[in-house]
C-alpha cells in the first residue's frame, strides 16, 4: 500500500507542471505559455485596472440587453429644433 501523503499531490504541483522546461505534450506547452502570459499580464496594476473596466462594461451591456423589453421602440427627442 502506498502512503496517503505520497498519493496527495503537492500544493505547487500544477504550477511546477505548467512551468517545466521540458513539457511532455503540446497541450502542456500551450498551457504553460498561457500561464506565463497571464502571470506577466496580471503583475501590471494598470493592465488589471483596464481588464476590470472592460469586464464592467461587458456586464453593464449584458444587463442592458437583458433588461430591455422586446418590441420597445425608442422615440426621438421632441425638444429638437425643426430643420
Amino acid at each position: 500500500m502506498e502512503d496517503f501523503a505520497q498519493m496527495k499531490p503537492a500544493r505547487s504541483g500544477l504550477r511546477t507542471w505548467l512551468l517545466t522546461d521540458t513539457p511532455a505534450s503540446p497541450r502542456q506547452a500551450a498551457l504553460g505559455r498561457a500561464y506565463r502570459r497571464w502571470r506577466r499580464f496580471s503583475s501590471n496594476p494598470l493592465s488589471m485596472l483596464g481588464l476590470a473596466i472592460l469586464l464592467l462594461l461587458v456586464v453593464m451591456l449584458n444587463f442592458r440587453i437583458l433588461s430591455s423589453r422586446p418590441g420597445r421602440v425608442v422615440q426621438p427627442a421632441r425638444d429638437a429644433a425643426p430643420a
